[in-house]
């Protein structure tokens, strides 16, 4: 049986088995989502003037945070190479193991757009899940994110990315923070889809 057969079967047992969310009360005050793409789940935050104010920072490298057609901050997390420059070489890097980066983004209306998932959060999940996204930021001496990319809104993260632990694991590590039902382990687009289904079936 060759490797990529047991690396999506044991992705399969890794959103089977639950994770360990936090105790926090759940509520409906606060629409997020999570956006699929062809190796990762993005994670969406509602551009509220909170979060507009807390990714401030982007706008030095070019995220135009501000502009009022923008409803949605997308979040993600990937191997350096793979992010900054995709291709054959990258993919094989991202796999064995890369410096880790922050990717972020912007989305208007979603309405009617394919491979989104939608959940409501309390405001102390909430508040959970953005603690959760700043403790992956790397910092300075300023305590502030350290940019990768001159015109990109590009930022070291803390630790790597691999195969085994990349953009869709961490995710799923965010969403547990924030007290969402999630599996333990799903480094791939399809455990991310099967664990939100399975874990809240």
């Amino acid at each position: 049986m060759s490797w990529p057969i047991w690396f999506y079967g044991a992705a399969t047992l890794g959103a089977v088995f639950p994770g360990t969310p936090a105790s926090l009360q759940p509520g409906t005050e606060i629409l997020v989502a999570i956006a699929r793409g062809p190796f990762r789940y993005d994670l969406m935050l509602p551009l509220m003037p909170e979060v507009r104010e807390r990714y401030g920072f982007a706008k030095s490298q070019g995220l135009d945070i501000e502009n009022p057609a923008a409803e949605w901050l997308l979040i993600g997390r990937g191997g350096s190479q793979m992010v900054r420059a995709p291709g054959m070489v990258s993919i094989l890097r991202a796999m064995v193991g890369d410096a880790a980066v922050i990717e972020l983004g912007l989305a208007g209306n979603v309405q009617g757009v394919k491979g989104l998932r939608f959940f409501t959060l309390s405001e102390p999940q909430f508040k959970a899940l953005l603690s959760a996204v700043d403790d992956a930021f790397s910092r300075d001496q300023a305590r502030g994110p350290v940019p990768v990319a001159p015109d990109r809104p590009l930022y070291a993260a803390i630790g790597a990315s691999s195969l085994l632990y990349n953009g869709n694991v961490w995710l799923g590590e965010v969403l547990l923070a924030a007290g969402l039902s999630f599996g333990r382990w799903t480094p791939t687009p399809q455990s991310v889809s099967f664990a939100l289904d399975w874990q809240n079936g």
